[in-house]
């Protein structure tokens, strides 16, 4: 398959305001020539690629004669609605279906036919354009006062435009400076959302410290907590120690309380016999004093006795010796 588009269009002749006559060409993209062996369904897409690009053009070129002024002759420029509607359009075969794809007269074959009557539609366009270009040419040549108007409605555009050119510059001063305090806000919402990063940061540190800071009060506490149990569980012993103490404590006390009534009656016994040691202490001395009388009574009878006994044996010697 081989397929060639050159790069230009058709060319028309306009005439401007001073008779000079300009050539107006209709571009289109370029596609580069080549020579495959193609398939049916490829050179259908080709195709319908080139049409596409036509119709573009020349559906541009309509709208351009349209804005010119010449409303009066839209109706010969629009596209009929048989044409915009494909499944409304008659089939125009000016080849055999079987010439083009015995194998597949289906989807091929109405493609083909889709193709013929755009081609036929833009051919006649074209032709109808030609003739409005010409019809134009002839109408400016013949009525200049046509040329005036336009000319008239020209400068009334352009100043209209002017002034819309500069309310757009105004316009796009104000936004300019709309932007600036934008960029400004911009750059202070910058400075705001970093001082915002480092307070984040340094909140995130502080939380991570906090976090480090409340695991280490936990475990300090869970200490505390098992360390308040035991108090608690000693409290709890020494409350029964105290109890048992101070059962045992009553107990002494009573059992001191007895003691000391038994000792206060052992004083009163013993202060009973104080005090007849005292008067028995008494009774021996006179008993003593009336021994000592009674000895040395005892003593002078003894000396008495001696004395006798000496002279009784004095006596007796005596009595002997007498005898």
């Amino acid at each position: 398959m081989e397929t060639n588009l050159l790069p230009g269009g058709p060319s028309y002749g306009l005439l401007d305001e001073s008779g000079v006559q300009m050539e107006t060409t209709v571009c289109r993209p370029v596609l580069s020539p080549t020579h495959i062996n193609g398939t049916a369904s490829e050179t259908f897409t080709v195709l319908q690629q080139k049409m596409r690009i036509v119709e573009e053009q020349t559906s541009s070129l309509r709208d351009d004669l349209i804005m010119l002024g010449y409303g009066d002759r839209r109706g010969q420029l629009e596209t009929p609605n048989y044409l915009e509607d494909p499944a409304s359009q008659k089939a125009i075969s000016p080849i055999p279906n079987e010439v083009i794809c015995p194998e597949s007269p289906g989807n091929l074959g109405r493609n083909y036919e889709f193709l013929v009557n755009r081609m036929c539609y833009l051919e006649n366009l074209i032709q109808s354009l030609k003739m409005n270009i010409f019809h134009l040419q002839t109408g400016k040549e013949s009525n200049p006062q046509k040329t005036a108007f336009l000319n008239d409605q020209l400068n009334i555009k352009q100043g209209e435009h002017s002034k819309g050119l500069k309310l757009l510059q105004l316009e796009v001063m104000n936004l300019r400076q709309q932007l600036k305090v934008v960029k400004e806000e911009e750059d202070r919402a910058q400075d705001e959302m970093q001082r915002l990063t480092a307070t984040l940061e340094i909140a995130t540190e502080t939380k991570k410290n906090a976090a480090v800071i409340e695991e280490e009060l936990k475990t300090t506490k869970r200490k505390m907590n098992l360390k308040i149990q035991e108090l608690r569980r000693q409290l709890a012993q020494e409350k029964l120690v105290r109890e048992s103490l101070e059962t045992s404590a009553s107990s002494m006390l009573l059992k001191v309380q007895e003691m000391g009534s038994v000792v206060e009656a052992e004083r009163q016994q013993v202060h009973a016999l104080q005090e007849k040691c005292t008067a028995l202490h008494s009774s021996m001395k006179t008993t003593q004093d009336l021994l000592a009388q009674e000895q040395r009574k005892n003593e002078d009878l003894g000396m008495t006795i001696s004395q006798l006994k000496s002279d009784l044996s004095m006596q007796t010697l005596l009595r002997a010796r007498m005898v």
